[in-house]
């Protein structure tokens, strides 16, 4: 497979997750992003034109990005940028903290607002929930679809397996579902940040979106996916985040006209919560 080809292929298969994600990551961290969430009505759409620009920008730069893939995949897995342990231990930490920790910080920082009634807790743990369970989604679906072949299989970058990358394994590269899980918490971190505290919310964004980051860049290194994969990883998270807030505070904005709605909410969000975490745990 041509480079030229390789790159419209990886355009391609990201069409299915980029038609239901997707509004740039300024805008999360911009002032009063968060508030023009609440006002809008519940008619409006989840998913917006700045999230398909978002999707697209990134998708494109993916596919730009992988007529190197091969190349950066060789350099860090050389011998000499394994031979630092500190380089490996961090790897492997990020890792074990992408994998189950953003469904857990999620159900755990909801649980905490609801035993101490503390609603600022309960909204970012409802929105983060939401948003790692709909980046999984995504996510889980790209995968079966792309059958993309990991680095560590020993194969080529461009070797799918169209349709049978839904058992995971090998064949599940693309995209990357610990980058996918991070950049959502992180999205929804930034957003349930009060925007009059614009320095905390650059705070904020600096450090869940380096810390996220930091997740792609391990499962680079240690040979699991592609950077490429990374890249639209992290598109699918922001968009999930982002869809997330909008629905949660759509919800919310009814459940302050329904005490019974707001029950009903609640008694969703933990079904889809322990779903979540299912598909959390399942990414490698």
């Amino acid at each position: 497979m041509t480079s030229h080809s390789r790159a419209a292929l990886l355009i391609i298969l990201a069409a299915p997750a980029a038609a239901p994600a997707g509004g740039l990551m300024a805008q999360s961290i911009g002032a009063g992003a968060r508030d023009s969430l609440v006002p809008a009505p519940t008619s409006a759409s989840l998913f917006r034109r700045g999230d398909a620009n978002l999707l697209v920008g990134a998708f494109a730069m993916s596919a730009a990005v992988s007529f190197y893939d091969e190349r950066i995949s060789h350099e860090v897995r050389s011998e000499r940028a394994q031979s630092y342990g500190a380089l490996r231990g961090t790897a492997t930490a990020a890792t074990a903290i992408g994998g189950a920790g953003p469904i857990a910080l999620a159900l755990g920082t909801y649980l905490a607002g609801r035993l101490t009634s503390r609603p600022a807790l309960q909204s970012f743990g409802r929105s983060a929930t939401a948003a790692v369970v709909t980046a999984s989604a995504l996510t889980l679906l790209s995968k079966g679809i792309a059958g993309r072949e990991r680095p560590s299989a020993g194969s080529d970058e461009d070797v799918f397996h169209f349709g049978r990358g839904f058992s995971g394994g090998a064949r599940g590269s693309f995209p990357s579902g610990h980058t996918s899980a991070s950049f959502a918490l992180a999205t929804v971190a930034v957003m349930e940040t009060p925007s009059d505290r614009p320095r905390l919310r650059v705070a904020v964004g600096a450090i869940a979106f380096g810390a996220a980051t930091l997740v792609g860049a391990a499962r680079v290194y240690q040979g699991q996916h592609w950077t490429s994969d990374v890249i639209s990883g992290a598109a699918l998270g922001i968009v999930s985040g982002l869809m997330a807030e909008r629905y949660t505070h759509r919800a919310a904005a009814v459940a302050l006209d329904s005490p019974r709605a707001d029950r009903f909410t609640n008694r969703v969000s933990l079904g889809a919560q322990h779903q979540g975490l299912g598909l959390s745990i399942a990414f490698r």
